[in-house]
C-alpha cells in the first residue's frame, strides 16, 4: 500500500506522538519513516528545517488544506509574536490561540527556522515551487 502521508522521525518524541495521534484521530493513512542518513538531505531540503517530526503530504488533499488553514489561523499568531519578542529581547510573550490569550516563552530557534524557510523559498526552491508559495497574510513578508 502506498501511503500518501509520511512522518519522518528519528525517535518517538512528544511532538511525533502528537502528530501521529492527530493522523490516527482524523483517519489519515500514514506511515512512519526513520529520517536516517538516507533521507536527511531530502527531508531537510523539502521542510527547510532539521527538526522532527516532518509530515510529508500530497501536494493537494483535503487534510493538507485543513492543516494549512489551521496553521494560518493559529501558528502564524504564535510565530509573529515570538518573532517580535525575540527581536525585542523579551523572554516571554502572549499570543491568541483558539480564541484565548496564551503566554509562551520566546525561543530564538523558532525565528531561525523561519529564516531557514525564507532562505529556501528565496534561494533554493525551483520556479515551480516558488509559484506555489504564497504569504499567509498580507503584511507578513516572506523576504525577511
Amino acid at each position: 500500500m502506498e501511503y500518501l502521508y509520511k512522518v519522518y522521525r528519528t525517535i518517538r518524541s512528544y511532538f511525533t506522538l502528537k502528530l501521529e495521534s492527530a493522523l490516527n484521530y482524523y483517519g489519515v493513512p500514514w506511515q512512519h519513516v526513520t529520517k536516517g542518513l538516507e533521507h536527511t538531505e531530502l527531508v531537510e531540503k523539502r521542510s527547510a528545517t532539521h527538526q522532527i517530526p516532518v509530515l510529508q503530504t500530497p501536494e493537494s488533499s483535503d487534510f493538507a488544506r485543513y492543516i494549512l488553514k489551521l496553521m494560518q489561523s493559529t501558528y502564524l499568531n504564535y510565530l509573529k509574536a515570538n518573532t517580535v519578542a525575540v527581536e525585542n529581547g523579551r523572554k516571554s510573550f502572549v499570543a491568541e490561540m483558539y480564541g484565548e490569550a496564551v503566554s509562551y516563552k520566546s525561543l530564538a530557534y523558532r525565528e531561525e527556522s523561519r529564516q531557514m524557510l525564507i532562505r529556501w523559498i528565496t534561494h533554493q526552491s525551483t520556479a515551480d515551487e516558488r509559484k506555489n508559495v504564497r504569504p499567509w497574510k498580507s503584511g507578513w513578508s516572506i523576504t525577511g
